[in-house]
């Protein structure tokens, strides 16, 4: 960051993360030792400048120039030219490792322990013979070539040992174990959830999702005594569990608290006195939880998580390695302010970001954060100039070495690049910024510009793997970049300030230090609510601009191909670049990937999306939609809309309470713009918990919520809906009160249906009995089968008389119900029926026109 602690001012990004080297360039750039020597005489970061002395006085008057406030001939702020970082092969290799881990790791899954331990061993031996030639010729491209073998002996090694686990699993066992908790323990549907580690007595420790009882939330850090059936995950089911490293879940019928080494146990009270202090009831509290201490259960229930989301700002709710980077950033710049000795103030840094650490709960990126910045300060020491790029190349290295399993982790990826991002990007862009009269204020620029190079390359790996392209996130980050550190710095002092004042009173000390340090934390603990209150109203408000977020689909291949591709761009024209050039290029990106979302209209069609187990059907004709249920996972839902090219849904029907069925709800405010929510009028009218619930989640997602009764018919471009059921409610909203809707196409407008199509949602035998008599409805074109698929979902006689031509179910893979039943396939099948089924067809689209149907499954 452009910061100076000593010496001279050094440029922006000069160090290895941000603000935490900067005193180490005014050290080194000043002749003290080799560094200084070969940078003497205040070297330009231009190559070359230092040799030609002419040209060094061509800077200088540049220099001098800017100081009167005017930009330079290139178009910078101050004239001078930024040398382009190195790239050393530490990253390289590193980079090498990390790919072929991944990939290795995630085609172990789909392998048996056999094939993955052969492939392990051959991949060892590749890389011990590329070892030994590259040893003889010393040539990088061999040093790639091992690292390569290597990360592919370490991802099939991993997965081999996590078919051993899940093979030895077996049945379901119980036993009395001891978990430490590896993430605090949030909601997961029924009962709190959590990754954590079991120690076994006399069997091993191994790393297992526990399910904890209901009415407990242990946090991070924290042990457990429990009794608990373990039994081995279906790896077939999906990869979420595999790339966490487990194959195992134990479902605790009780546990009790165990005490842990008094250091160990000292530093988990401290960051849950924090949390404690923090989570007051408010969503400001919540908030300040979360970025200070990396607890996010708390915001999760709230609304503001949501409006984060949409405005491309969880990352900020999420602890990482930027966090500490930023907060340690300001207070270096206040230490420069006051003109603080040198190396107090690296001491004082250095605590700092054992500080945060402590109180955040030691998250990977945060300690790997802390590393390779302490590294970069502490070569103030060791008379070195610290090296950002290798040491992330070095930590990214061993942490994949050590726990393989990271190289398919979203967090660890997006944190690795955000890092990168700052590391390589913030010179530039921080330079780029001061062009703009309002930012050259450094508490202004330095924030935003740290926070924009880390999306330059981790927003398009965000963007694939959430489905979603917040169009406001610069607008937003741009605002909100100023008040994220003060919320997070003055929370950090609140924290130890009231840490220090508890022990001082648990000690029974009262004096000047105890007085001082709970004013202190009184202070900051106000400061960081009217941050945290400021951060929370803009993104409110930025959350509610039409479009503010859209969904995307894209391959997480290609957007990791845009990003090296960006990068590129920005790496060749370094010193040409201009704040224009950038602007321009950022807006015909997000013009690009809007109209994408925003494509032409695809046809008349009636889609099944794939969302597992669970239903989400969409009707689209004609510029207007419908979708009928959401299913409970978020990602797939977005990912089918963005299949679809959806950023606006006329109405989003939902059919019953069922959290299969509107569990994704929520998800669909956050990146789509949705008019109207249509529910059962009995719902409506209904004071069941089961009722109430799904009426206000339903009034947060949509402008309007409107009730369907029986008879009820509406327009969705050349479809017509009428409601054939219920009457009223007969299981306070349970699966025979579902909304069922008869459908009719009249793709010529001559009055006469050229499809037509039946939506039961979970509605069985019984319901569909009474709609098939009351509406007298025959044969079908389409069927949504009832209940997935389930036993009860039908009789022969039923399916005699719909006759349909398609059936579709939603269903998960391999799922516990065992939908869908053999007897109602054999029922369908009977009838001349085509059954799609989104575990083996994946999306299903039913193109309509005036002349029939044509299927498309997407698998």
């Amino acid at each position: 960051m452009n910061v100076q602690l000593f010496g001279r001012r050094a440029p922006f990004g000069t160090s290895a993360h941000g603000a935490l080297g900067a005193g180490m360039a005014g050290r080194h750039t000043a002749g003290d030792g080799p560094a200084g020597r070969r940078t003497a005489g205040n070297r330009p970061a231009g190559d070359g400048a230092a040799d030609d002395p002419a040209a060094g006085r061509r800077i200088a008057g540049r220099r001098m120039a800017s100081r009167d406030g005017a930009a330079g001939d290139d178009g910078f702020a101050d004239g001078v030219s930024l040398r382009r970082p190195g790239i050393p092969p530490v990253l390289g290799c590193a980079a090498a490792l990390w790919a072929s881990c991944a990939a290795a790791f995630s085609a172990a899954r789909l392998c048996g322990a056999d094939l993955c331990f052969a492939l392990a061993v051959a991949s060892a031996l590749a890389s011990l013979v590329g070892a030994a030639v590259g040893i003889a010729r010393r040539r990088m491209a061999w040093a790639l070539a091992v690292c390569l073998a290597l990360g592919c002996c370490l991802g099939m090694g991993e997965g081999t040992h996590l078919h051993a686990l899940a093979r030895a699993a077996g049945e379901t066992t119980r036993a009395e174990v001891q978990l430490t908790l590896l993430e605090d323990a949030s909601e997961g549907g029924y009962a709190p959830r959590a990754l954590a580690q079991m120690d076994v007595p006399g069997g091993g420790s191994y790393r297992v999702e526990a399910t904890f009882p209901e009415g407990t939330a242990p946090r991070y850090g924290q042990r457990v005594r429990a009794d608990a059936a373990v039994s081995a995950l279906d790896i077939a089911q999906g990869d979420r569990n595999w790339s966490r490293g487990t194959v195992l879940s134990a479902r605790l019928s009780s546990c009790d608290a165990v005490s842990r080494h008094p250091l160990f146990q000292q530093l988990v009270q401290l960051r849950s006195g924090a949390i404690d202090r923090f989570c007051d009831g408010s969503q400001e509290g919540a908030l300040l939880a979360a970025l200070v201490c990396g607890y996010r259960p708390a915001v999760r229930e709230t609304d503001l998580y949501a409006a984060f989301q949409t405005c491309g700002l969880a990352h900020l709710i999420a602890v990482s390695g930027a966090h500490l980077v930023i907060v340690t950033g300001l207070f270096a710049s206040l230490l420069r302010a006051v003109r603080a000795p040198r190396a107090p103030s690296i001491v004082l840094l250095v605590a700092t970001m054992c500080a945060y650490l402590v109180f955040s709960g030691a998250p990977v990126s945060a300690l790997r954060a802390t590393v390779m910045s302490s590294v970069g300060v502490l070569s103030y020491f060791g008379k070195r100039r610290p090296s950002s790029l290798g040491a992330l190349g070095l930590c990214v290295f061993v942490l994949v070495a050590t726990a393989p399993h990271a190289a398919v982790s979203v967090s660890f990826a997006l944190s690795a690049l955000s890092t990168a991002g700052i590391v390589v990007f913030s010179p530039l862009v921080g330079r780029l910024l001061g062009c703009i009269p309002v930012l050259r204020a450094a508490l202004l620029r330095e924030p935003l510009a740290l926070t924009l190079s880390a999306a330059v390359l981790s927003q398009p790996l965000a963007c694939a793997l959430f489905y979603k392209l917040p169009l406001v996130s610069p607008l937003a980050n741009v605002v909100c970049a100023p008040l994220f550190p003060l919320a997070c710095a003055c929370g950090l002092v609140c924290a130890v300030a009231g840490a220090v004042a508890g022990a001082a009173a648990a000690a029974g000390v009262a004096g000047i230090a105890s007085a001082i340090a709970s004013a202190a934390a009184t202070a900051c603990w106000w400061l960081s609510r009217l941050a945290a209150a400021a951060l929370h109203w803009l993104v409110n408000v930025l959350s509610a601009v039409p479009f503010a977020c859209v969904p995307v689909a894209v391959h997480p291949i290609a957007a990791l191909a845009l990003s090296a591709a960006m990068a590129a761009a920005l790496w060749l024209a370094w010193n040409r670049l201009r704040l224009r050039h950038a602007a321009a290029a950022l807006g015909i990106a997000l013009v690009l990937m809007a109209g994408f979302a925003f494509s032409p209209d695809a046809g008349d069609r009636i889609v099944m999306l794939d969302v597992g187990q669970g239903d989400a059907f969409l009707l689209a004709s004609r510029g207007s939609t419908l979708l009928i249920d959401t299913g409970n996972h978020d990602a797939q839902l977005l990912a089918g809309l963005a299949a679809n090219h959806l950023a606006h849904v006329d109405s989003v029907l939902v059919t019953h309470g069922d959290d299969d069925h509107c569990g994704s709800l929520d998800a669909i405010a956050q990146a789509v713009d949705v008019d109207r929510v249509i529910l059962a009028a009995p719902v409506l009218a209904s004071e069941s918990p089961n009722c109430t619930d799904l009426v206000a989640r339903a009034a947060k997602s949509a402008r309007q919520v409107v009730g369907a009764s029986w008879g009820d018919s509406f327009s969705v471009g050349a479809f017509s809906a009428r409601v054939v059921w219920p009457h009223s409610l007969a299981e306070d909203g349970g699966n025979g009160d579902s909304l069922c809707l008869y459908v009719e196409y009249d793709g010529d407008a001559d009055g006469v249906a050229d499809a037509t199509a039946l939506f039961t949602g979970d509605a069985e035998a019984d319901q569909l009995r009474d709609i098939i008599a009351e509406s007298g409805i025959g044969s079908v074109d389409i069927l949504k089968v009832g209940h997935h698929g389930s036993r009860n979902g039908m009789d022969a006689a039923q399916a005699r008389t719909l006759h349909p031509r398609i059936a579709l179910i939603g269903v998960g893979a391999n799922n516990r119900y065992g939908h869908p039943a053999d007897e109602i396939l054999g029922m369908l099948e009977g009838v001349g029926c085509a059954v799609y089924r989104t575990d083996q067809d994946g999306e299903v689209r039913c193109m309509v026109d005036a002349h029939g149907i044509r299927v498309r499954a997407m698998n």
